[in-house]
């Protein structure tokens, strides 16, 4: 597992394979995975920043995305499980495109933000 932080800044991570948790505290979280290890769960988290996930297709895993005052973006289809407590609400999810394949899960721990998908 990849495992990534930093806390006043960007986690922009390209052509990664394998699984990945990447955790900023203030900047964006941007990955673009070439190959997926499964069935391992990911993470993709920032408190203020947007979270990006680029995933290849037909791709199967349990990811945690999120951000506290920020968008979430991916290029898949997301099933959101919403996470509960005080500060959890169910988060806007726009799919334009897409990806037949999947699916993928994604936690909704998003208080302030909406879940987007986009097909590259």
């Amino acid at each position: 597992m990849l495992d990534v932080r930093n806390l006043n800044g960007s986690i922009l991570m390209t052509n990664v394979a394998g699984s990945i948790a990447a955790n900023s505290v203030n900047g964006r979280v941007q990955a673009t995975m070439t190959r997926v290890t499964a069935p391992k769960s990911m993470a993709f988290t920032t408190l203020n920043g947007n979270v990006d996930v680029t995933l290849p297709a037909a791709t199967r895993a349990n990811l945690k995305l999120r951000s506290d005052m920020g968008d979430v973006f991916t290029d898949f289809e997301v099933q959101v499980v919403p996470s509960g407590g005080a500060r959890g609400r169910d988060a806007h999810v726009h799919r334009p495109r897409l990806r037949p394949q999947g699916p993928v899960t994604a936690a909704n721990q998003t208080p302030a933000a909406s879940v987007y998908n986009q097909e590259s």
